[in-house]
């Protein structure tokens, strides 16, 4: 629970250290990883630039959902997903964010690999009876 208090402050220290927008302002990283993600995703909702942060972070893991979706659907669907129809890119968001900040992940990788582990431990229809994301 201590480490969860210090999360917001690692983070914020973090984006000084990452990304920083270009000189439009515009945050869009190329190559993104799980640990750049997670830090837009926790950014301060308190300046602009963190709630630009946040809508990205949001857009990205609502994008991969969406692709999970598409190439879900069909014969050559290698996993099935069961997501539920009341989440929303901030909840999504929340499930990356809940699974990235676990000890032991790799957050060095690619973030749309990170984005699908955390989407397969929290939505896989072999796990449904009781849904991870809301644990």
């Amino acid at each position: 629970m201590r480490y969860m208090m210090l999360l917001p402050l690692l983070l914020s220290m973090g984006l000084a250290q990452g990304e920083q927008p270009d000189e439009t302002g515009v945050w869009l990283p190329q190559k993104l990883t799980a640990q750049d993600l997670l830090y837009a995703c926790a950014a301060s909702s308190l300046s602009s630039q963190g709630r630009e942060q946040q809508r990205y972070c949001r857009g990205f893991i609502s994008g991969v959902e969406e692709t999970i979706r598409y190439y879900s659907n069909g014969e050559s669907a290698v996993m099935a997903f069961c997501f539920p129809e009341n989440m929303t890119a901030r909840k999504y968001g929340d499930v990356f964010i809940k699974y990235a900040s676990r000890k032991g992940t790799d957050t060095s990788r690619l973030a749309i690999v990170v984005v699908r582990e955390a989407f397969e431990d929290a939505f896989s229809c072999s796990t449904q009876e009781e849904p991870a994301a809301h644990r």
